[in-house]
């Protein structure tokens, strides 16, 4: 049986995309001023975990993150 090339993957793989119209969770005097969020993901197939890098203030964040289950 041949190895996989470069590039090639031998299981599955997760693609994190985006978010969208996300909940501002960082306030500023005691609630009266809404800010925005520090978004991140986590994700988990079976006993695997992983964590996306935060995306800093941002209520519509974009990842374009690949994970290799494999």
């Amino acid at each position: 049986m041949a190895s996989p090339g470069p590039g090639s993957t031998t299981g599955p793989v997760v693609h994190l995309l985006e978010a969208r119209d996300l909940v501002a969770k960082d306030t500023y005097m005691m609630g009266l001023v809404k800010g925005k969020s520090d978004p991140y993901a986590t994700l988990r197939v079976g006993n695997i975990h992983f964590k996306s890098k935060t995306i800093k203030e941002n209520l519509h964040p974009k990842w374009n993150e690949v994970y290799e289950v494999g």
